[in-house]
Protein backbone atom coordinates (compact mmCIF):
# COMPACT_ATOMS: atom_id res chain seq x y z
CA UNK A 1 0.00 0.00 0.00
CA UNK A 2 1.37 3.22 -1.13
CA UNK A 3 1.78 6.17 1.84
CA UNK A 4 0.70 9.50 1.20
CA UNK A 5 -1.87 12.03 -0.60
CA UNK A 6 -3.74 11.67 -3.56
CA UNK A 7 -3.18 14.76 -6.33
CA UNK A 8 -7.15 15.07 -5.93
CA UNK A 9 -6.73 15.45 -2.17
CA UNK A 10 -4.15 18.10 -2.30
CA UNK A 11 -6.73 20.14 -4.95
CA UNK A 12 -9.68 19.65 -2.91
CA UNK A 13 -7.48 21.07 0.23
CA UNK A 14 -6.33 24.33 -1.80
CA UNK A 15 -9.80 24.45 -3.41
CA UNK A 16 -11.55 25.10 -0.23
CA UNK A 17 -8.28 27.14 1.49
CA UNK A 18 -9.11 29.97 -1.40
CA UNK A 19 -12.89 30.06 -0.49
CA UNK A 20 -12.49 30.50 3.10
CA UNK A 21 -10.01 32.99 2.01
CA UNK A 22 -12.00 34.77 -0.31
CA UNK A 23 -15.19 34.87 1.57
CA UNK A 24 -12.83 36.23 4.71
CA UNK A 25 -11.97 39.11 2.45
CA UNK A 26 -15.12 40.09 1.06
CA UNK A 27 -16.46 40.21 4.86
CA UNK A 28 -13.89 43.04 5.30
CA UNK A 29 -15.76 46.26 4.95
CA UNK A 30 -13.57 49.19 2.77
CA UNK A 31 -12.03 51.74 4.73
CA UNK A 32 -13.89 54.86 3.85
CA UNK A 33 -11.16 57.13 3.07
CA UNK A 34 -11.40 61.40 3.55
CA UNK A 35 -10.44 62.16 -0.42
CA UNK A 36 -13.13 60.19 -1.16
CA UNK A 37 -16.03 61.79 1.13
CA UNK A 38 -14.47 65.09 -0.17
CA UNK A 39 -14.28 64.58 -3.09
CA UNK A 40 -18.62 63.03 -3.22
CA UNK A 41 -19.26 66.28 -1.44
CA UNK A 42 -17.47 68.89 -3.66
CA UNK A 43 -19.02 66.47 -6.96
CA UNK A 44 -22.78 67.30 -4.95
CA UNK A 45 -21.83 71.14 -4.42
CA UNK A 46 -20.48 72.02 -8.25
CA UNK A 47 -23.73 69.89 -9.31
CA UNK A 48 -25.68 71.91 -6.99
CA UNK A 49 -24.16 74.95 -8.30
CA UNK A 50 -25.18 74.23 -12.01
CA UNK A 51 -28.55 73.77 -11.33
CA UNK A 52 -28.72 76.34 -8.71
CA UNK A 53 -27.23 78.91 -12.09
CA UNK A 54 -30.00 77.50 -14.06
CA UNK A 55 -33.54 77.29 -12.15
CA UNK A 56 -32.25 80.99 -10.61
CA UNK A 57 -31.59 82.55 -13.83
CA UNK A 58 -28.10 84.10 -12.02
CA UNK A 59 -24.39 82.98 -12.43
CA UNK A 60 -23.61 81.33 -9.76
CA UNK A 61 -19.80 80.91 -8.60
CA UNK A 62 -16.81 78.86 -7.51
CA UNK A 63 -14.10 80.13 -5.28
CA UNK A 64 -11.60 77.40 -3.43
CA UNK A 65 -8.28 77.53 -2.08
CA UNK A 66 -6.30 74.45 -1.43
CA UNK A 67 -8.09 73.57 1.83
CA UNK A 68 -11.70 75.29 1.50
CA UNK A 69 -13.69 76.19 -1.18
CA UNK A 70 -17.41 78.01 -1.26
CA UNK A 71 -20.58 78.73 -3.51
CA UNK A 72 -21.02 82.70 -4.01
CA UNK A 73 -23.86 84.31 -5.60
CA UNK A 74 -23.32 88.01 -7.63
CA UNK A 75 -25.33 90.30 -6.14
CA UNK A 76 -25.08 93.78 -6.87
CA UNK A 77 -21.42 93.74 -9.55
CA UNK A 78 -20.39 92.11 -5.73
CA UNK A 79 -19.73 88.19 -5.50
CA UNK A 80 -21.36 87.37 -1.74
CA UNK A 81 -21.30 83.58 -0.54
CA UNK A 82 -24.66 81.78 -0.32
CA UNK A 83 -26.09 80.73 3.03
CA UNK A 84 -24.59 77.38 3.66
CA UNK A 85 -22.51 77.79 0.79
CA UNK A 86 -18.58 77.46 2.83
CA UNK A 87 -17.30 74.77 3.13
CA UNK A 88 -13.63 73.54 5.30
CA UNK A 89 -12.04 70.36 3.66
CA UNK A 90 -10.91 67.80 6.40
CA UNK A 91 -7.70 67.41 7.78
CA UNK A 92 -4.65 66.35 5.49
CA UNK A 93 -7.64 66.56 2.34
CA UNK A 94 -6.15 69.23 -0.26
CA UNK A 95 -7.41 70.83 -3.41
CA UNK A 96 -5.40 71.36 -6.63
CA UNK A 97 -6.56 74.00 -8.54
CA UNK A 98 -3.49 74.38 -11.20
CA UNK A 99 -5.63 72.91 -13.81
CA UNK A 100 -8.51 75.42 -13.79
CA UNK A 101 -9.22 77.00 -17.21
CA UNK A 102 -7.84 80.65 -17.48
CA UNK A 103 -9.88 83.92 -17.45
CA UNK A 104 -9.58 86.37 -19.83
CA UNK A 105 -8.30 89.62 -18.57
CA UNK A 106 -7.88 91.19 -15.12
CA UNK A 107 -10.24 89.47 -12.51
CA UNK A 108 -10.29 91.14 -9.23
CA UNK A 109 -9.04 89.21 -6.31
CA UNK A 110 -12.76 88.32 -4.89
CA UNK A 111 -14.24 86.71 -8.47
CA UNK A 112 -14.87 83.01 -8.58
CA UNK A 113 -12.31 80.73 -10.47
CA UNK A 114 -15.15 79.15 -12.04
CA UNK A 115 -18.80 80.46 -12.85
CA UNK A 116 -21.83 78.76 -13.53
CA UNK A 117 -23.92 80.94 -16.14
CA UNK A 118 -27.40 80.56 -16.62
CA UNK A 119 -27.93 78.97 -19.77
CA UNK A 120 -25.37 76.30 -19.14
CA UNK A 121 -22.70 77.95 -21.12
CA UNK A 122 -20.14 76.59 -18.29
CA UNK A 123 -16.17 76.07 -18.89
CA UNK A 124 -14.90 72.72 -18.77
CA UNK A 125 -12.47 72.15 -15.64
CA UNK A 126 -10.36 69.51 -13.43
CA UNK A 127 -10.13 69.95 -10.00
CA UNK A 128 -7.81 67.37 -7.73
CA UNK A 129 -8.77 66.00 -4.30
CA UNK A 130 -5.53 65.24 -2.72
CA UNK A 131 -4.77 62.98 0.31
CA UNK A 132 -1.19 62.08 0.79
CA UNK A 133 -0.74 59.99 -2.59
CA UNK A 134 -4.53 59.66 -3.29
CA UNK A 135 -5.99 61.35 -5.58
CA UNK A 136 -9.37 62.05 -7.10
CA UNK A 137 -10.41 63.93 -10.28
CA UNK A 138 -13.12 65.95 -10.49
CA UNK A 139 -14.30 66.71 -14.37
CA UNK A 140 -16.50 69.85 -14.34
CA UNK A 141 -17.98 69.74 -18.17
CA UNK A 142 -21.34 70.78 -20.18
CA UNK A 143 -23.24 67.32 -19.58
CA UNK A 144 -22.38 67.98 -15.66
CA UNK A 145 -19.80 66.74 -13.10
CA UNK A 146 -18.63 63.02 -12.56
CA UNK A 147 -14.77 61.83 -10.45
CA UNK A 148 -12.67 59.22 -11.43
CA UNK A 149 -9.87 58.22 -9.20
CA UNK A 150 -6.38 58.23 -10.33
Amino acid sequence: MQSGVSLVEVLMTLFIMALATSLIVMTIPERDRAVDREAERLVTVLDKSQRLAKVSGQTVGFRADVDRFEVVKRNNEVWQSIPDGEFRLEPGVRLNLDELPEQDGERPENWPQISFDPLGHDLEARILVEEGRERRIIMLGPDGVEVEAQ
